[in-house]
């Protein structure tokens, strides 16, 4: 073999396993990327906070989106979106809508943040803005839905 075709061969079988390399690497990616929007308590401005969360195969991305704004901004000049031990009634994706039950304590202990529509605004937003492939946000209170809007 001559030093110019196993050159070739070489440079033809590294560049694959570069392409290769490349082409697979939004394939395994090991986590999920989130850009969550809050009300800074200071200025009145949303701000943003990106989140990296493992990947997990049996819980909807929606339903991880909705658990982690439940959870509050890291930034304490932030407003958490509800008290930290509020839980949801329910929460799931059917047809391209999500739907996400409360209970109706969440009501006041918002108000005491912001105006509820600017909550809504801001929850559908997040969701909008991270999960694409959601067309409307379907948001309860026990049972008793709040608002009936489209994006």
């Amino acid at each position: 073999m001559n030093i110019k075709f196993s050159n070739a061969i070489l440079f033809i079988s590294f560049g694959a396993l570069i392409f290769i390399y490349f082409f697979t690497l939004p394939f395994t990616t090991k986590h999920n990327r989130y850009t969550l929007y809050f009300v800074n308590m200071r200025t009145g401005q949303v701000g943003t906070e990106i989140r990296f969360l493992p990947k997990k195969t049996f819980k909807a991305r929606e339903v991880e989106l909705v658990e982690e704004l439940m959870l509050g901004p890291m930034n304490h000049d932030y407003y958490d979106f509800m008290k930290k031990n509020t839980s949801y009634h329910s929460c799931f994706v059917d047809n391209h809508t999500l739907y996400v039950s409360f209970p109706k304590s969440l009501l006041p202990d918002v108000q005491e943040r912001m105006p509820f529509e600017q909550f809504y605004a801001l929850f559908e937003k997040n969701i909008f803005a991270n999960c694409p492939n959601i067309k409307e946000v379907c948001l309860f209170l026990d049972g008793i839905q709040v608002y009936e809007h489209t994006h």
